[in-house]
């Protein structure tokens, strides 16, 4: 077995792919217009774009290295609050307006929406650990 602090360093490397979002000034031109009062549906969808490319990158790894691996989940829970904790890759400002029925609505359009807001805003290592073993579930049927 892998040491701890060894998954925890290949993980970081893994979920620092959350970095290379090509449509981060698109971002933060909708981030800004919602922050601004312009909710609308383009500007969601563009916020919750990163939120899905983040979301993926950890629903992958949790795949290839928590199920296939074997690694610790806690260990690649570390490395998300190490990579995108601090170098703000969540956006806390999106906690509530993410239960709104605007975002709700957009959120239907993509096939993992869990994972989209767990990508934007964040989440705890339990909503981590059931999501990550209910996408195994349904990947399983594949």
């Amino acid at each position: 077995m892998i040491p701890y602090d060894e998954q925890v360093r290949v993980l970081r490397k893994e979920v620092a792919k959350a970095h290379e979002y090509i449509c981060l000034e698109e971002f933060y031109k909708a981030k800004l217009a919602i922050m601004n009062g312009d909710w609308s549906e383009e500007n969601i969808l563009e916020v919750l774009m990163r939120g899905n490319y983040t979301g993926a990158v950890a629903r992958i790894a949790y795949y290839r290295f928590v199920h296939r691996l074997g690694f610790d989940v806690r260990a690649l829970w570390d490395a998300i609050i190490l990579e995108w904790m601090f170098y703000f890759v969540w956006q806390p400002e999106f906690d509530q307006a993410i239960k709104t029925q605007e975002f709700k609505k957009a959120l239907r359009r993509f096939r993992y929406p869990q994972w989209v807001e767990f990508g934007l805003v964040g989440g705890g290592l339990d909503t981590l650990k059931k999501m990550g073993e209910n996408f195994i579930v349904k990947t399983k049927a594949w």
